[in-house]
């Protein structure tokens, strides 16, 4: 699976892209960006459950010096990406995501730089 495919996703939902623009990163946000608000994401393969299907945790990190921004940002991923009883609409060419849902809220920390990071954790099964 093309994990760009859920930054594709996120971008599509005009709620969030008030938010944060296309301000959405695989991994890290490039230093040559100067966003204020954006989201890094991280997939980590977990196993092969078979016949084609992988599972996977995908690590969410909302970056914000605005804390009720932060919270609302993260509210709306939630609201977008915890799909446990319903089916996911995200998919690229070769793979489409069976399930996804929140595993933990992982809780708020501050940077020394002073931004906010809001953590979440989601299982993907693919």
């Amino acid at each position: 699976m093309d994990f760009n495919t859920i930054r594709e996703y996120l971008i599509a939902d005009a709620e969030l892209y008030g938010m944060v623009g296309d301000n959405i990163f695989l991994l890290e946000r490039p230093e040559k960006s100067a966003c204020k608000d954006y989201i890094v994401y991280n997939p980590k393969e977990m196993r092969s459950i078979g016949g084609g299907v992988r599972a996977y945790q995908l690590d969410i990190r909302v970056i914000s010096k605005d804390k009720l921004k932060l919270l609302a940002i993260k509210s709306r991923l939630v609201d977008l990406l915890d799909n446990h009883d319903r089916a996911t609409r995200i998919s690229d060419a070769d793979a489409y995501i069976r399930k996804i849902r929140l595993i933990n809220g992982g809780g708020i920390a501050k940077a020394e730089n002073g931004e906010y990071n809001a953590f979440l954790y989601f299982y993907v099964i693919v």
